[in-house]
């Protein structure tokens, strides 16, 4: 009788695991699992690899207590099932876990770089930008967006504490903001005329004179196929190997 009740609670606890496997499997990859990854501050694949990384490690474990039990019983058919088992995911998540690392992107970190640059002509400026120039100077810091609805730019001023915005070069909007003043004495050394639209990498790198700098690729959920490079003051954004997104910041005081 108390051998029959063993067998049962046995089987009720195998019967329990492979449910709780064939639920976690879906829901790993389901909009909860991201859901629940945001709230807790994870991204949806750090997030996922927790959750596989819990789940398999129980199922390691049940199955390599089965082998040992099954063994120990003499039971050899379930014995041989529950290795095969166990042999059989250790493989699931070794490919799983290639499956993933494949999608995480990595920074790396590059010095005395050398890259191919490409024939480019420099941005020609409008006659409200000139004008600004004229009246202020270059400016001190500046972000160019290349979008479809064409070339965005803001100008930063921190002495005079101005923001300006041009549209393909027309001037939509100046306006004072208190908070540049006294900001800071750094100044860009990069010209917004420099940077084209669709320039590459190299070209761009070379533009700004930079043989030190962070590549970060962006993972797709964010932007597909884009990457960041992070330079002194600047960085530089790139879909498809074009550029897309140029800001400096301040990096020193001079």
């Amino acid at each position: 009788m108390k051998n029959r009740k063993n067998s049962l609670r046995l089987k009720l606890m195998i019967v329990v695991w492979l449910l709780l496997f064939m639920i976690a499997l879906p829901v790993l990859n389901s909009v909860v699992a991201a859901e629940v990854g945001e709230a807790a501050g994870y991204t949806h694949n750090l997030f996922s690899v927790i959750l596989y990384s819990l789940v398999y490690l129980l199922l390691f474990i049940f199955f390599l207590v089965m082998i040992f039990l099954m063994r120990a019983r003499g039971k050899r058919a379930v014995f041989i099932v529950c290795l095969v088992g166990w042999i059989l995911l250790g493989t699931y998540v070794v490919v799983q876990g290639l499956h993933v690392s494949k999608d995480l992107a990595y920074s790396v970190s590059v010095e005395h770089a050398q890259y191919e640059t490409e024939p480019f002509e420099p941005y020609v400026l409008s006659a409200d930008q000139q004008g600004v120039i004229a009246e202020f100077g270059n400016p001190h810091g500046f972000v160019i967006l290349f979008a479809t609805q064409g070339r965005q730019e803001t100008w930063f001023y921190y002495d005079e504490g101005l923001v300006l915005d041009f549209l393909g070069g027309i001037e939509i909007q100046r306006a004072p903001d208190k908070t540049l003043v006294g900001l800071s004495t750094a100044r860009t050394p990069y010209a917004p005329h420099n940077f084209t639209s669709k320039m590459t990498p190299g070209t761009a790198l070379s533009v700004a004179e930079l043989d030190r700098f962070l590549v970060d690729p962006l993972q797709d959920e964010l932007v597909e196929n884009g990457t960041l490079y992070f330079g002194e003051g600047i960085a530089l954004g790139f879909v498809d190997d074009g550029l897309c997104y140029v800001e400096t910041f301040i990096s020193k005081d001079e």
